[in-house]
């Protein structure tokens, strides 16, 4: 298994490095004994990051300019995720940004534009700065949310106001690096965007695909929860998605 980064949104980001010398023979991993000693050290939760991160002085202006003008700004979407790369740069394997305020059931006309204005360009940045320094291909980024929203709208319906609901049957997230092909789209909807109608990807489809990803097996990683080893991909059958796979 090579070395991996993973980089995730949730209306965020998160990124997941890992780190194996070899394939091998298949066996069973357990998280607690064989995986959580190994991200205990390279994974900052509460405290956020250290001191070295989180010091901007030493990034040109050119890659400030790059992810856009809230990166001087603590605790902006821009700033996260350049400290996200620079958590990445120092082999971090897990690293995961919130960007909250999506749930636009009104004002969605102007709430969702601060959003993308907020969001975009950092985004697109990250993506870019992984790239030029050639973390792109150990870095796997995934950006999503919890649910998706109604293409119909709810609440006062007027030109300025309006909103959209919570919608659980489909929605869209986007995935970067990490050995997923870049340029394509998976998955199609029906015309009312209600339904999925071709290649749906279950979430444990799409966990056991991130595992892949990462080198592990899902049937063969276990967490013990509750004094029950239990799959993270459940008991029912998932399937790595190989058509979006390099």
């Amino acid at each position: 298994m090579k070395k991996l980064s993973a980089l995730s949104c949730l209306f965020a980001m998160l990124i997941i490095a890992f780190d194996s010398s070899s394939q091998g023979e298949a066996v069973a991993i357990k998280f607690n004994s064989d995986i959580r000693p190994i991200l205990s050290g390279k994974c900052y939760s509460c405290g956020g990051p250290g001191t070295q991160e989180a010091n901007l002085r030493g990034e040109p202006q050119s890659i400030l300019d790059l992810y856009g003008p809230e990166v001087t700004h603590s605790g902006s979407f821009a700033r996260n995720c350049l400290l996200a790369r620079r958590m990445v740069e120092r082999d971090v394997r897990f690293v995961q940004l919130f960007h909250r305020g999506w749930d636009h059931h009104v004002h969605l006309p102007v709430n969702l534009r601060g959003q993308c204005n907020d969001t975009d360009q950092p985004a697109a940045a990250l993506i870019k700065d992984l790239k030029q320094r050639g973390l792109r291909d150990e870095t796997l980024v995934i950006w999503g949310g919890e649910f998706g929203r109604t293409v119909f709208c709810q609440g006062t319906l007027t030109k300025n106001n309006y909103g959209r609901d919570h919608h659980s049957k489909c929605f869209s997230i986007w995935m970067a690096g990490g050995g997923i092909k870049g340029g394509i789209s998976y998955g199609v909807t029906d015309d009312y965007s209600y339904n999925i109608i071709e290649d749906p990807v279950h979430v444990r489809d799409f966990n056991a695909t991130i595992l892949h990803q990462l080198g592990i097996d899902h049937e063969r990683l276990t967490v013990n929860f509750r004094g029950l080893d239990q799959r993270l991909t459940g008991v029912e059958e998932a399937h790595v998605v190989e058509k979006i796979l390099l």
